[in-house]
């Protein structure tokens, strides 16, 4: 009697942030919106309208040939750091 290994499941879950996304095969497929450059670029010229998309959307990129998305750490990290240029632009000098 052969026993064999034992394999594990195999899930097909939908995952999301960070992780290989199906909605785009390709970068090429993806809005030039959605590409990682142009949130960047946005992000540092019109941040408004780089978090609109972040927020109503995923950014994309590649990641060892998949085109992924940005996780939670990214969003949370783009949202602070506006937060604290806000802060800084709107609180009373001293």
């Amino acid at each position: 009697m052969s026993q064999e290994p034992y394999k594990t499941p195999d899930y097909n879950f939908e995952l999301k942030g960070g992780f290989s996304n199906a909605k785009f095969k390709t970068y090429s497929d993806v809005p030039w919106f959605r590409r990682q450059w142009a949130f960047w670029l946005m992000y540092f010229t019109i941040s408004p309208v780089a978090l609109g998309i972040l927020v109503f959307g995923d950014i994309y990129y590649v990641k060892k040939g998949t085109v992924v998305s940005f996780g939670l750490a990214n969003r949370i990290v783009a949202v602070m750091f506006v937060v604290f240029i806000l802060f800084s632009l709107f609180s009373p000098n001293s």
